[in-house]
């Protein structure tokens, strides 16, 4: 179930490719996949070979990267360690729809992709540099946007990078990629070219071409952000109807999840554009209508 990176590194073929670092009987997890079905069957994988997973670092704090850290934390007693901020969210998962939400969420937005299970956090990582976890020499670098405090995680000089980068095809699969900056995201998904070793996206694993990669994470964005300034262009309009236009032109939308998460993105562009100077916010009517700027 594992694809080697190097001598000690590897990461699980999956659709949520968790990472694994390995000295001696003792293992490392980068993220922890969605629940405990992928989990158990690491760390089951590891006993197998004679190893215990002694630390779990989450890259941040979606359910799809820490959903499995309850059941790795109860089965080996391993530390959980995480940037600072996201780990509140780690440790009372309840955050993430309320705050997607903006309330106490509905129940089509309290299932396990949103809510994680909760884990306690043994360190949050407060800046970039390197932290031992376990013995584990670990250098956190950061990558916010897609998340407010994304780190990078690079173990034996193999960068993790959550979700600053998704592969082409991914990106292709579902539309509008979240971030709750996506400006800022873009900045950090160029950063990732500074890495000179392997680089594994957490979803779709090690990148052959991160060059190529992070060109069309960054065209992405650019996209989203071209066809919000270009409606504006036109005139005034509300944030609903600007959702429902970058839904329709770049897809998502499918489930009340996937809608609160790519309608949360488009206020990101939105609050992103209006810290730059681009846009301006104001009531109309009821609604909070969005105009172009001018310099």
């Amino acid at each position: 179930m594992f694809e080697q990176v190097n001598e000690t590194v590897r990461y699980v073929n999956a659709p949520t490719c968790i990472g694994v670092a390995t000295r001696g009987e003792d293992a490392l997890l980068v993220d922890s996949g969605l629940d405990e079905n992928l989990a158990r069957k690491v760390v089951n994988a590891l006993a197998n070979e004679g190893r215990t997973v002694r630390a779990v670092v989450n890259t941040h704090a979606h359910a799809d990267h820490c959903g499995g850290n309850h059941f790795v934390v109860k089965r080996t007693g391993a530390r959980v360690v995480a940037p600072a901020f996201e780990h509140y969210f780690i440790e009372r998962p309840e955050l993430e729809p309320y705050t997607l939400y903006g309330a106490p969420a509905p129940r089509a937005l309290q299932g396990k992709f949103l809510r994680a299970q909760p884990s306690p956090v043994a360190h949050a990582v407060e800046e970039e540099g390197v932290v031992d976890v376990a013995g584990f020499q670990v250098r956190f670098h950061a990558l916010p946007g897609h998340s407010v405090r994304q780190m990078g995680v690079e173990v034996d000089g193999v960068l993790f990078v959550g979700d600053a980068v998704l592969p082409p095809r991914v990106l292709e699969k579902h539309g509008l990629a979240f971030a709750v900056d996506p400006l800022e995201a873009r900045r950090s998904t160029r950063k990732v070219l500074a890495h000179a070793g392997p680089v594994v996206a957490y979803h779709g694993g090690l990148l052959d071409d991160p060059r190529g990669a992070v060109e069309a994470n960054v065209e992405a964005v650019a996209a989203a952000e071209a066809r919000l300034l270009a409606r504006l262009d036109r005139g005034p309009a509300r944030t609903e109807d600007l959702v429902a236009d970058l839904l329709d032109a770049f897809g998502g939308g499918r489930t009340l999840e996937l809608h609160a998460l790519h309608a949360a993105t488009v206020r990101g562009y939105l609050a992103a554009l209006e810290r730059e100077g681009r846009v301006e916010a104001a009531l109309a009517e009821n609604h909070i209508t969005w105009t172009r700027r001018r310099p």
